[in-house]
């Protein structure tokens, strides 16, 4: 049954082992940081990353809802800004927030602005190449019955 429930969902598994395969990353980086300057320090340096994630966060949500205070995220007249590099900043703080170092690696390349800019350029160019467009006599508009 199980073979069965697995085979019609490959997403399930892709899931799974990219979970797996994270987990044994993390235990691995535990154990040679731990090895290299001993378990209680590594656990101090797991701790101390966390609150700085927790202070990180509190500074990158504070920026972030200044920001939208003073209207650059207007959604009334469109966007002046782009709501991703945020959004990248917060995941990346709650990264380094999460117990383990791998996930503080990869919330400590959210912060660098090339790794942000990179990533907002391949998502630009994905939602470029899925956009359609059309002409004004080409399309109507469709208004629902209430």
């Amino acid at each position: 049954m199980a073979i069965s429930f697995f085979s019609k969902r490959p997403l399930i598994i892709l899931c799974f082992g990219v979970l797996s395969l994270w987990f044994v990353l993390e235990w691995v980086l535990f154990g040679l940081i731990s090895h290299m300057i001993g378990v209680f320090p590594t656990v101090l340096v797991s701790i101390f990353k966390g609150g700085f994630g927790i202070i990180l966060l509190s500074i990158v949500l504070r920026r972030f809802l200044g920001s939208m205070r003073s209207g650059l995220f207007n959604l009334q007249n469109g966007f002046r800004g782009s709501l991703m590099e945020p959004s990248l900043a917060v995941l990346g703080s709650i990264l380094i927030c999460l117990p383990g170092f791998l996930a503080s690696i990869v919330g400590l390349a959210l912060f660098a602005p090339s790794f942000r800019a990179m990533i907002m350029g391949w998502s630009r160019k994905k939602a470029a190449s899925d956009t359609i467009d059309l002409a004004q006599n080409e399309y109507h508009e469709v208004r629902r019955k209430r």
